[in-house]
């Protein structure tokens, strides 16, 4: 009887029975023995399932830990592309015990087993995704016939993707191959499968565009080309808002200036069409000076990678570069390789903030009698304020 909700009985019997129960007589007991063993067999199994949830909660929670523990062994600089934990429950060696129809207690020995197979399981999700993501491509053309079982259609600038759950958030738009592997512990994409990534038709549209506009061949141009570019684009389909004190318009990078079309397209009919102005490279320069620098060093994502101290503890940059001064002694520690971003799905990272050019009124103008001609754009009035105040001891 201990399965037995006996409270839900005694209400059926005592409470709801017309007229009252005084005395279980026989003919009591078969009018009333359906609704009973019914109550019984619903509440034998919830228990069931509750004992079921609690045995694979314990289960979820030994994983995880030496999940964590196998992390903290391997280089920091790939923990941005670890598969989220139900990606990981899913390779066979886990699944066997994580699914396992009794409930008994994982040990600890078996867990490990299971995790020594985890470098092997990452290599073949690698080709897994590696063969997903040439088959979501267009056919290569004659120019580039050779290269189709290579990284490198990967990494051609056209070559962009899209997470399906989250393609409006972080997931927007995906870069190439590495921008699909540090997406790679988005907790969705763990749960449904790497065919959740998919092709971003519209932007892969743009890129092509934007990419013989400023003098590439589509068939053959690499990120690295455009990121040595450097490009910056205002969106032409934008107006102008005041923005960070100025009336104007955000300079984007080429991938911020794609992400943003997108993004802007699913709630904005004016961004269907992709429209955009090239700044010319002497405005460029100035931007540049005036940008924000990207990754933030005061974003809490910073980490060592000679140690795991910062394991899912990022910090600032100024900690992190201390860090590896003090404990690894390391007289001058070299951004990218003693310490580095964490840039994965979950960081704590604010996208960067682009500069803005004014444009009502528009600041085209610098001051000639600044050395190097100054690094600042002007619209007229403030020029003359500017010449005013601070270059009347420059003048002729």
């Amino acid at each position: 009887m201990e399965d037995f909700d006996t409270e839900a009985v005694a209400e059926l019997l005592f409470s709801k029975s017309w007229p009252p129960v005084q005395r279980l007589t026989r003919a009591v007991w078969r009018q009333f023995k359906p609704a009973i063993e019914e109550i019984c067999e619903a509440s034998r199994k919830i228990k069931i399932q509750q004992e079921r949830e609690r045995t694979m909660l314990h289960r979820k929670e030994i994983m995880s830990k030496l999940f964590s523990e196998y992390q903290k062994t391997v280089n920091p600089a790939s923990w941005c592309n670890m598969p989220a934990l139900p990606e990981v429950l899913r390779f066979e060696a886990f699944s066997l015990l994580y699914d396992d129809p009794s409930n008994r207690e994982l040990s600890r020995g078996e867990c490990m087993d299971a995790i020594v197979h985890l470098p092997r399981y990452f290599e073949e999700l690698k080709e897994e995704k590696l063969r997903f993501l040439l088959s979501e491509l267009p056919p290569p053309d004659a120019t580039r016939s050779e290269d189709s079982n290579t990284l490198n259609l990967l990494n051609l600038a056209t070559s962009v993707f899209t997470c399906i759950s989250c393609r409006l958030d972080t997931g927007a738009c995906l870069f190439g191959w590495d921008g699909v592997n540090v997406h790679a512990g988005c907790l969705t994409l763990a749960e449904q499968g790497p065919r959740n990534i998919v092709v971003c038709a519209y932007g892969a549209k743009i890129i092509t565009a934007l990419v013989s506009f400023l003098g590439f061949d589509p068939a053959i141009a690499c990120q690295s080309d455009m990121d040595q570019r450097d490009a910056r684009l205002l969106c032409a389909c934008c107006p102008a808002k005041r923005y960070r004190g100025v009336m104007g318009r955000k300079a984007y990078t080429w991938r911020e200036y794609i992400r943003h079309t997108v993004q802007m397209s699913a709630v904005d009919s004016e961004h269907a069409l992709a429209r955009w102005d090239l700044l010319t490279a002497e405005t460029t320069t100035l931007v540049c000076l005036h940008e924000e620098k990207y990754p933030d060093p005061n974003d809490n994502i910073w980490m060592c990678t000679h140690c795991a101290v910062h394991f899912q503890t990022w910090v600032l940059r100024r900690i992190a570069l201390a860090h590896v001064k003090e404990e690894h002694a390391i007289a001058v520690p070299l951004e990218g390789v003693d310490f580095i971003p964490y840039l994965g799905v979950n960081a704590l990272e604010r996208p960067r903030r682009p500069f803005a050019i004014a444009e009502s009124p528009l600041a085209n103008m610098r001051c000639a009698r600044c050395p190097m001609m100054g690094t600042r754009l002007y619209s007229e009035t403030p020029l003359a304020k500017h010449l005013a105040d601070k270059c009347v001891s420059n003048r002729d």
